[in-house]
């Protein structure tokens, strides 16, 4: 089950959503950059629309298989599937502890990596992320994330007061195709919770982008010759 969808951010100013239907249009840098704290990660989303997954649909403990996959958010392209590696008594745990963002999917055995897979790519990543003990509970240590099977990007600290959110952006040229958590802290699970996914926008996306423009073009013109023209007598 899904914890939000938005298809189209009704919060934004119409000055703001003709400057991201222009933005949308210009080049871009081939970069994936990352953006700490779920605030700054999800003033960010793009106007085309996006999900998040809290994994409430999936019971408590151990998941059956060594994958799962996500792809059923009404009125959204969203898929994506969480693997992990197969060793002898390694699978998919859901821990529903009270920790931040939580519940928490991860790995079943200790020190086995978490992989996010998107397919043909999306936009935009942002999770929290922990390492826990056999009890789950939330533990110090240092998680090492690679984007598309490249080398760690980040390597990020955690502790078990702080499960901290790491987002990434991309650009249509340099898409987010995989996400790979893990650790070299011994005797520790990785996790993550509270997803969010920005997918690539649909190209009838930018065409009601452009006409809203275009028609936001057309009522400033007939407004301004309106008060520019001689008031009329009343008879």
């Amino acid at each position: 089950m899904f914890l939000s969808t938005n298809l189209l951010n009704r919060r934004l100013p119409l000055a703001a959503l003709l400057a991201s239907s222009v933005l949308s249009f210009a080049p871009a840098k081939a970069a994936i950059d990352p953006y700490v704290g779920e605030t700054a990660f999800t003033a960010l989303l793009p106007v085309g629309g996006y999900i998040t997954e809290d994994f409430s649909s999936l019971p408590s403990g151990e998941q059956s298989g060594l994958s799962v996959s996500f792809d059923s958010y009404p009125g959204s392209s969203v898929s994506f599937t969480v693997s992990t590696v197969e060793a002898e008594g390694n699978g998919l745990w859901l821990n529903d502890s009270d920790l931040t963002g939580g519940p928490w999917l991860g790995t079943l055995a200790q020190n086995y990596s978490l992989t996010i897979d998107f397919g043909t790519g999306v936009l935009g990543v942002g999770a929290f992320f922990s390492l826990t003990d056999i009890s789950d509970a939330a533990m110090d240590g240092t998680l090492s994330i690679s984007i598309n099977g490249g080398a760690p990007i980040d390597l990020l600290s955690v502790s078990s007061g702080t499960q901290p959110y790491l987002g990434w952006w991309a650009t249509e040229e340099d898409l987010i195709r995989t996400l790979e958590i893990s650790t070299t802290e011994p005797e520790r699970y990785v996790s993550f919770s509270k997803l969010t996914v920005a997918p690539v926008p649909e190209p009838s996306t930018y065409v009601m982008l452009g006409g809203c423009a275009a028609a936001a073009l057309v009522m400033m013109k007939s407004r301004r010759r309106l008060a520019a023209a001689p008031a009329s007598r009343r008879r």
